[in-house]
Formats: structure tokens, sequence, C-alpha cells
């Protein structure tokens, strides 16, 4: 792809206001990213993923399923997906004064960088270790987790 092309696309998506280019680089406008929830609601639906949702918290017998829609094979793709879908619903359930106890792994790692993104501040939510990890890289473990 040339710089021109480049170029033209980042002024399209400007001029649309879901994007917006500055001397740091191209970001998503909060119009942009409302824009790709309702696109990403809409695919969600037409691959039929929010009836297969509805099946498996019935058959499960719990209050919510949430069936992502990456299939990358690439497995940091995967879970930045991931990141983004587990933080947005995090954020539409946390209120103030919560608890939250979280566990440890690249799985929690990328929900906990897929919230930071966002910049949504926990107004007086506590952050707990569920327990201890037991991997090997300390930054993917529970109790480092908390600190961020």
């Amino acid at each position: 792809m040339t710089e021109r092309v480049i170029r033209k696309e980042a002024n399209r998506l400007k001029r649309s206001r879901i994007g917006r280019v500055s001397l740091e680089g191209m970001a998503i406008t909060q119009e942009g990213q409302l824009a790709l929830e309702m696109l990403t609601m809409f695919f969600h639906d037409l691959r039929g993923l929010r009836d297969l949702e509805i099946q498996l918290a019935e058959k499960l017998q719990i209050k919510k399923v949430i069936i992502g829609s990456s299939g990358l094979m690439n497995e940091e793709l995967t879970l930045q997906e991931l990141g983004r879908s587990a933080s947005n619903y995090l954020r539409s359930i946390i209120r103030d004064g919560s608890v939250i106890g979280i566990t440890g792994g690249t799985s929690v790692y990328s929900i906990i960088e897929g919230y930071k993104k966002e910049k949504t501040p926990l107004e007086n939510a506590i952050v707990v270790p569920a327990r201890g990890g037991l991997g090997k890289k300390t930054e993917y473990q529970a109790n480092t987790l908390v600190e961020n």
C-alpha cells in the first residue's frame, strides 16, 4: 500500500469523523468507536452468534455468554479482541464501590489492557487478586495485574 493511498484513506476517516490524525498517529474517535460497536453487533447477529450465546447461557445455566467473533489464527490479535469484548462488558456491569477479584494469565492481562485503552476510571472500585499466579512470567500473575 502506498503512502498516497494511506493518506487518502486517513483523510476519508477524518472527514467522516470516525478517525482523527495527529502528530502521534491515527486514533479512533468516540463516533468511530460507536460505529465499530454497532457494526460488530450487526455482524455478530448476522453470523448467528447472538442466538448461540443465548442457547449456551441457558444450557450452562449462567447469566451471560459472550462469543468472540475473531476467529483469527493470530494469538495476539485474538487476545486483543478478547480484551476488547470483555472490557466492554465489564464496563457495563462495574458499579461504584465494586470489588473485583482477578486471576492471572494472558487473557486477564488482555482484558485489563482493553479496559485501560478506554481510559474509563474505576470509581471507588477495589481490585484484588483472586489467587496468586502459577505462570513463570510475573507480569501475568494476579498480584501484578492488580497493580495495573
